[in-house]
């Protein structure tokens, strides 16, 4: 968290990835790899890490609406999609 909270979020994302790789990680870590992801610029792994955080809770409102968004700027022309 000091990483994103300082806007360090290449480090962030990938503390949070590490994080992901122990055994039976909360869906928390996933969420906040996503958007870590998403700062840095890395909307293809903030996708996966989202579908991943569907998984683990998928009744979490949050999940679908940040997803749905990531999904939008991945398909803009903008982004080349």
């Amino acid at each position: 968290m000091f990483y994103y909270q300082h806007k360090d979020y290449p480090a962030a994302a990938e503390e949070f990835r590490r994080a992901t790789e122990q055994p039976g990680p909360p869906v928390y870590v996933w969420k906040m790899l996503a958007h870590a992801y998403e700062h840095s610029g890395q909307l293809d792994k903030a996708e996966a890490a989202w579908v991943t955080a569907g998984r683990l809770a998928p009744n979490d409102p949050a999940v679908s609406v940040n997803l749905s968004r990531v999904r939008a700027l991945l398909s803009s022309p903008a982004k080349g999609g």
